[in-house]
């Protein structure tokens, strides 16, 4: 602070860019071979990341299929994968360190061979010739008072040794005589081993029991799901050959392009709490999870023995129900699990139709109305082959929040190459998602132009032939969007909401429009708040809200529009949508009046025959 006269310029930049909504993502929810359940946070941009984290598109369901090809088409997705009641999670036997040994209650044995008859200080024919450098042998006497040592050469002499400086370092008093020893070793055999060593014992007998390895850690499918049966998990040497560090790898028996490796990872004994060294499996493996065991009372260094674990126990569960898709707000399961997000224009269960869920329509309609800020697209079964068939599976719905599709798509199967019928709505939207991308979000997704389907055979109930106009326009005129195939090109040929009322809301472009204007005029208008409520304030609302509506203007999404929030007045009396007792209370209104521009939907034109003889002039 200067202490004489002085005038300083701070620069506060208060320019603010409104955000351009994203555009392209799609909502989608089905059943897959694996993943997340009720959790889209993901989002899927290739095939190749789909299938390492929700499997391949080899099951029964065409959902993964439906999927790949909607991203094909430019769309990236958000997946919620469902599953029914009763699924579980596959899980491994715990993975431990090696070996160990374990002393009994002490048996006092008074012969002067062993019970096979070697004498004293000879080795056991049964024992075997080495142990592993790194195995554990824990003694304890009476069950209490454990003692750990360890194995540091690979030879049977040494592990009596360790044990014998294991009892003198902690000065446990023993009988004269000696002791029977437990050594858990990687066989079954009974075995004996005498040594003439004495540190106040007569003799030591190493008796083999059943492996209990030290728990480290046990291995479970990262969710539930009965393909994370396929997993193994294989422990092997480090990268950086230290023999204090290990490998983990993760494979699947049914997809060999799906491998995930973690190098050099290294135990750290502590609880089961303060344990960390395998969170970066936990955080980055897409395919298992890892439990602790306490290694907390170990003072030496563990390490998994080197092995394959199987997983078991996983299952899908029932197949999943009406319920399923729909899913609990409060739990944020179904449809709620996409609460969180607020990205997309669009969700839909693709390979699901009213047939095989009634339901599901009014459902996804219902919540569609609920966000505002998305619309429901429902497909209608391939097994309805005539209008009249597509008309009594249509619900009755009247509302602009959900778009009725149908007529099937006959493509390749890209694992079998054999000629397969799927659903349309997934290359629908994955096609809307690239015109979004391509030119606007109010951009129709319909007709020769926009609406080309490609990489299809055909159409699988086909109403785009002249013999079946009416059947077409019938349909059309009850809101069901058929795809067709026409002079060559299979195609989306309307794009009607199910509003029955004649409005710009009958059409899917223009609800796009609404919310695209929800979207960018939302964080602009929340800038304002907690400013002054006053007539500046007014103005300056309008002349940020105005270059986003004029850019709309320009993109030929509305011809006209009028934005009536009191912006030019200057006194309470010029007022006429706001009062001053709403602004006192910190309140304000404005009204945005637009006339949208439709989709062209029909062209007529009349062929008028005339007599020979007349001419006609050209301009």
């Amino acid at each position: 602070m200067s202490t004489t006269g002085n005038v300083n310029f701070n620069v506060v930049n208060d320019a603010y860019e409104p955000a351009t909504p994203a555009v392209g993502i799609l909502y989608f929810e089905g059943i897959t071979k694996r993943g997340p359940i009720n959790d889209p946070s993901t989002l899927i941009t290739t095939p190749k990341q789909f299938r390492n984290l929700f499997g391949n598109i080899d099951i029964t369901s065409d959902f993964p299929l439906l999927a790949y090809r909607a991203m094909q088409k430019g769309a990236v997705l958000r997946v919620n994968r469902i599953v029914g009641n009763g699924s579980a999670i596959a899980e491994s036997s715990y993975v431990g360190h090696g070996v160990r040994g374990v002393i009994a209650a002490p048996t006092f044995i008074t012969t002067t061979t062993t019970p096979h008859g070697e004498a004293q200080g000879q080795v056991d024919s049964h024992t075997p010739a080495n142990v592993a450098i790194g195995d554990i042998f824990k003694i304890t006497l009476d069950g209490a008072n454990p003692i750990y040592f360890q194995a540091t050469a690979a030879t049977v002499a040494n592990v009596i040794a360790g044990f014998i400086a294991a009892i003198a370092a902690e000065k446990i008093a023993h009988p004269t005589g000696a002791w029977a020893v437990k050594e858990v070793a990687t066989s079954d055999q009974t075995t004996f081993l005498r040594t003439t060593t004495k540190v106040n014992v007569a003799g030591i007998y190493v008796d083999t029991v059943a492996a209990v390895p030290h728990s480290l850690f046990k291995v479970y499918g990262k969710y539930a799901g009965v393909d994370y049966n396929n997993i193994l998990v294989t422990i092997k040497a480090a990268t950086n050959t230290n023999a204090d560090y290990f490998n983990l790898e993760v494979t699947l028996t049914n997809d060999t392009l799906v491998i995930e490796k973690f190098e050099n990872l290294k135990v750290v004994n502590a609880s089961i709490v303060g344990s960390t060294y395998m969170d970066i499996v936990n955080t980055q493996s897409n395919l298992i999870s890892i439990q602790y065991a306490d290694t907390s009372t170990f003072t030496y260094q563990l390490r998994p023995t080197n092995s394959v674990y199987s997983l078991a126990g996983g299952s899908d569960g029932a197949a999943p129900v009406l319920a399923d898709y729909v899913g609990d707000q409060a739990a944020g399961t179904g449809f709620y699990a996409f609460d969180p997000f607020e990205d997309s224009y669009a969700l839909a269960c693709p390979e699901i139709s009213e047939d095989d869920l009634a339901g599901i329509s009014v459902a996804g309609e219902a919540y569609a109305t609920l966000r505002k800020d998305l619309r429901y697209y429902q497909h209608l079964d391939n097994t309805n082959t005539t209008a009249a068939l597509l008309l009594a599976e249509k619900p009755d719905i009247d509302s602009p929040a959900i778009i009725f599709t149908a007529g099937g798509l006959s493509i390749t199967h890209p694992i079998s190459s054999l000629p397969v019928e799927i659903s349309e709505l997934a290359d629908v939207l994955g096609n809307m998602a690239h015109i979004h991308r391509t030119y606007k979000v109010w951009t129709a997704f319909f007709g020769p132009d926009y609406g080309v389907l490609s990489n299809c055979l055909g159409v699988v109930n086909n109403f785009g032939t002249p013999a079946k106009f009416l059947d077409l326009d019938l349909l059309a005129q009850n809101r069901i969007n058929m795809v067709i195939k026409r002079a060559g090109k299979t195609m989306f040929w309307d794009d009607y909401t199910s509003q029955v009322d004649p409005s710009p809301e009958n059409f899917a472009c223009l609800e796009n429009l609404v919310i695209y204007l929800q979207k960018v005029l939302g964080p602009v208008l929340e800038k304002f708040l907690g400013k002054p409520t006053d007539f500046q304030l007014l103005r300056d609302i309008y002349f940020s809200v105005k270059p986003i509506i004029d850019e709309v203007k320009t993109g030929r999404g509305i011809s006209s529009y009028l934005w009536q929030g009191d912006q030019f007045a200057t006194a309470f009396a010029d007022l006429e949508v706001n009062t001053a007792a709403d602004m006192a209370l910190g309140k304000t209104k404005m009204n945005l009046r637009i006339i949208c521009i439709a989709p062209l939907k029909e062209i007529s034109v009349s062929i008028i025959l005339t007599k020979a003889g007349v001419t006609f002039e050209t301009n």
